[in-house]
């Protein structure tokens, strides 16, 4: 028990602590709830748990190899060789919110960015190789949010389809 507490005692003393350092103000769970405008339905739903003062991040998606060009490698031969140079493309949710705890109101920051890769039609004259749309809707807003309140801080219309989105936030208290 005694080499428990010493230890313990040892490691308190070597943290180090300066007058800048702020005592813990506790964190909170922050949920971004994506539905349609007109039925209600919710589409997606994320959360967090941020500390007050504190940043947090979401990266959702995947990565979409595109073709950017041909080459013919060497000459002449019945089937010469042909090297396809790629690119990617990131598509998918982010969602970046920074709060600070303000006497029961907490002011929170959103970037949200939604993205969609949209590949020509194979009918259609494209290029050859064919070059992909890219489908974006980015948002950045600061909000004075309610603990407890759920409160939409953006509606916005989908660019690849013929609907519209809500975005609500929720904060709560964690500790």
């Amino acid at each position: 028990m005694q080499t428990s507490l010493t230890f313990a005692a040892l490691v308190l003393i070597a943290l180090p602590v300066t007058a800048q350092d702020k005592p813990s103000e506790g964190s909170y769970k922050v949920e971004y709830t994506f539905r349609d405008a007109e039925s209600g339905v919710k589409a997606r739903q994320f959360t967090m748990i941020v500390e007050n003062g504190g940043r947090g991040s979401f990266r959702l998606g995947h990565r979409v190899p595109y073709s950017t060009g041909t080459s013919q490698v060497g000459s002449g031969g019945v089937n010469p060789l042909v090297s396809t140079q790629w690119n990617y493309l990131d598509a998918g949710v982010n969602v970046d919110c920074r709060i600070r705890d303000n006497n029961g109101r907490v002011p929170v920051h959103s970037d949200i960015e939604i993205s969609s890769v949209v590949m020509p039609d194979k009918a259609s004259a494209a290029p050859v190789p064919p070059t992909p749309t890219v489908a974006q809707m980015r948002i950045s807003v600061d909000s004075a949010v309610a603990l407890g309140k759920g409160i939409v801080i953006a509606s916005i219309d989908d660019p690849s389809a013929p609907r519209k989105f809500d975005v609500e936030v929720l904060v709560t208290r964690q500790n």
